[in-house]
């Protein structure tokens, strides 16, 4: 077991904030407000955490993502909820912001994530068997929303 220092989580951190960024902005499509999340995910990693964390084998830092996901979904909505009115979409992006907050959480991490059905699950606070369910009606209406039958 190795014990990482604070400098050590920050750069982790630093590396996966683009991925968390993509997150945050998929919940709230407004730069400002998707950075804020990102930030407020890594102080919250922080204080929680505390200055030195223990780690084995790269399993933690996993378990410190989930954190962060969890953290960007928990209080993602708050924050979209200031900026529903103002938000303008390019027509190729219509279909999938038309999806319910929830519905863009859970294909995102599906689709870009390495976390499996329990993580997802877990992350989004649902049961195994709803998250594979809603996984699959989130599909169906994203392609209706973007004009595809399926």
């Amino acid at each position: 077991m190795t014990v990482i220092n604070g400098k050590e989580l920050e750069t982790y951190l630093l590396n996966i904030s683009p991925e968390l960024y993509s997150f945050s902005y998929c919940l709230v499509p407004d730069d400002l407000q998707a950075q804020q999340l990102v930030i407020d995910a890594f102080s919250a990693l922080l204080l929680e955490e505390g200055p030195e964390l223990v780690e084995s084998s790269g399993e933690d830092l996993l378990v410190l993502l989930k954190k962060a996901y969890k953290f960007i979904y928990k209080q993602g909505p708050k924050r979209a909820q200031h900026i529903k009115a103002g938000l303008d979409f390019e027509e190729e992006h219509v279909g999938f912001y038309s999806l319910s907050i929830d519905d863009r959480a859970l294909l995102f991490l599906r689709e870009k994530t390495p976390f499996d059905n329990t993580d997802i699950s877990d992350i989004l606070r649902l049961q195994i068997s709803d998250c594979l369910s809603r996984s699959h009606s989130s599909k169906e209406r994203l392609l209706k929303n973007i004009g595809i039958d399926y």
